[in-house]
């Protein structure tokens, strides 16, 4: 097969599946459906909550933290729903990756909060992520997956998705860190 006739062969296949996933979303996960409503409550509440709770006076930091947890769970959720590893069987809208109540908010807003929380009281961050982690990764994970709001595909589990919020957060924490120090050295030299 030529590139051109494998390229529009992909192309033809992507809109097929554009289709389905907005007849998907219409008939399963629209606005007539609790499941849309639990979805729009996990965007909402935790902005909501975030908007109260920030520390103004490092807003620009923690947003940055919140800002690479959110993107490096959108890059991981959006590898996992493609091997279909776990998945967010109702979301949104169709027009967003399907698991963006939880990368796009709950997530990133809970661990904002928690980063804010111990580099203000000079906790132990790495401690405080890993219990964290369990919240979502072992308990929230499988109660959505109970209610049917995420399939947990073959050969994965919960233990991979505990893991993966570790490094998340550490990565975005680490990321943070060298961002500060370089701003910090930048001042001295001035």
């Amino acid at each position: 097969m030529a590139q051109q006739e494998h390229f529009n062969q992909i192309m033809e296949l992507t809109e097929q599946l554009h289709e389905q996933i907005e007849t998907y979303w219409h008939q399963f996960s629209s606005f007539d459906t609790w499941q849309f409503w639990v979805n729009l409550f996990l965007v909402i509440l935790p902005l909501i909550i975030l908007y109260f709770a920030i520390d103004r006076t490092r807003i620009f930091e923690i947003l940055f933290y919140g800002l690479s947890v959110h993107m490096l769970w959108n890059y991981s959720s959006n590898y996992l729903e493609s091997e279909t590893l776990f998945v967010t069987v109702y979301f949104t809208t169709p027009l967003l990756p399907y698991a963006f109540s939880m990368v796009a908010s709950a997530l990133p807003v809970a661990f904002m909060l928690l980063y804010q929380y111990c580099t203000n009281r000079g906790k132990n961050f790495y401690i405080y992520v890993i219990l964290l982690s369990a919240f979502f990764a072992l308990l929230f994970a499988p109660l959505e997956t109970m209610i049917g709001l995420t399939y947990l595909g073959e050969g994965f589990n919960y233990f991979y998705i505990f893991l993966i919020d570790i490094v998340i957060a550490i990565g975005a924490y680490w990321l943070v860190q060298i961002l500060i120090k370089s701003r910090d050295r930048a001042i001295s030299k001035t």
